[in-house]
């Protein structure tokens, strides 16, 4: 059947419509013309395959990856990038008003510096024949022979390790590397029994734990403007009579909540990853920013351990500001406990638009105001997103901040 395509869908298809439902269409892009065969039929929806392309959209392109379409890792590399950045802020916005029911103010979306070679990052799967990526849409396993969203270096080791079966410990699961934030990339790997093992790195070893710290995001130049941005966005909402209270969950190595102690703030912040924990507290003390403090504890008991705090305070001294950055979940879990908090403001990193939509409505149900949202392209070629949202208890007259990228 002959079927055009309309749009993408959060999650990487494209979509038309056939029969009077909605199809979806993987590796597609909007303004294609195409021949389709149904692969699954249900109420409400269609999936179908790419038989033969009719007329190829303008925005199409020939992927780089010659794993592209088999294995599980990108979903866009066939569509130019501008269009890819285009439909990501359509994404945003169609998930706001669809699930939230909300006309939100959209800053443009940051890019990428590069829509290639940008990943810090990269975990290898053990399979029958050796270690790989999941292929798409299965368990199973793809070795690869290149992998071109990759840092240079990471991307050597990686092909040097795909497929591998003697070279490592048979009880190894899973291989994890990283760019040490020099020219190294070090290794770790998962066994069986569950127990992490660090062999060690090639190359240039970073000068001290701080540059180690600032490469421990998938996409550095990215993940550098949205600190920025973070940082940005709560010193100019703060009143100069105020002294800053941050409360950071789910903080990772405090990348957007460490520049806050900077000026003075009082950071509180909280993470179950051990090894995030201590990084973070790690680069405070070596930069001398004693009002961050860093705990490992999941962010539900730690409302509950500082709610109490501010419960009940008929004035607060400090401008209270609670970041969070969770999983793709979003904030069903402690939502109330953040309201609970009553924070001046609410800086919601997320990295899936119908969860922040979701929880976007139930905030301003209970009184808060979305000021803006602002996304960023941490991840090229795939459908993934992250958004900066910014929740206020009370409008202010004051401009809003400016969220160009820097260099």
């Amino acid at each position: 059947m002959t079927l055009r395509i309309d749009s993408l869908a959060f999650g990487g298809d494209g979509v038309g419509r056939l029969q009077g439902k909605v199809c979806f269409v993987p590796f597609a892009a909007p303004g294609d013309l195409l021949e389709v065969r149904v692969v699954e039929e249900r109420p409400n929806y269609l999936r179908a395959e790419i038989v033969n392309t009719i007329e190829a959209s303008r925005s199409r392109r020939s992927p780089r990856c010659r794993h592209f379409g088999r294995c599980g890792g990108c979903q866009w590399q066939h569509i130019e990038y501008p269009r890819q950045l285009a439909i990501k802020e359509k994404l945003l916005s169609d998930s706001m008003m669809r699930i939230g029911g909300i006309e939100a103010p959209i800053r443009p979306i940051v890019p990428s510096m590069q829509e290639y070679g940008y990943r810090t990052r990269a975990r290898l799967h053990a399979g029958s024949a050796g270690f790989g990526y999941f292929e798409r849409g299965s368990k199973r396993i793809v070795q690869v022979e290149e992998c071109p969203i990759l840092l240079p270096q990471i991307e050597s080791r990686i092909v040097e390790l795909s497929g591998t079966t003697g070279k490592l410990d048979r009880r190894v699961t899973e291989i994890e590397l990283e760019a040490d934030g020099g020219e190294g990339v070090v290794l770790r790997s998962t066994t069986s029994e569950g127990r992490r093992r660090s062999p060690g790195s090639r190359g240039k070893r970073p000068k001290s734990s701080s540059e180690d710290y600032s490469f421990r995001q998938v996409n550095h130049y990215v993940n550098l403007q949205l600190g920025r941005a973070v940082e940005e966005v709560i010193l100019r909402f703060l009143p100069e009579n105020r002294p800053l209270q941050v409360i950071d969950l789910y903080c990772g190595d405090g990348n957007l909540s460490l520049p806050l102690a900077a000026h003075g703030g009082s950071v509180e912040g909280f993470d179950t990853s051990e090894d995030s924990i201590r990084r973070a507290s790690e680069r405070s003390r070596l930069e001398g920013l004693d009002g961050a403090v860093y705990s490992r504890m999941d962010a539900t008991a730690a409302l509950e351990a500082v709610v109490p705090r501010f419960r009940g305070a008929a004035e607060r001294r400090s401008f209270l500001c609670v970041i969070a950055d969770p999983p793709r979940a979003g904030l069903q879990k402690i939502i109330a406990g953040i309201l609970g908090l009553a924070p001046e403001l609410f800086v919601y990193v997320s990295c899936n638009p119908p969860a922040l939509a979701r929880d976007s409505r139930r905030l301003c149900d209970e009184g808060m105001r979305l000021e803006l949202l602002a996304p960023f392209d941490m991840f090229p070629q795939t459908f993934h997103l992250e958004t900066m949202a910014v929740f206020s208890r009370s409008r202010r007259s004051e401009p809003e901040p400016t969220l160009e990228p820097t260099a």
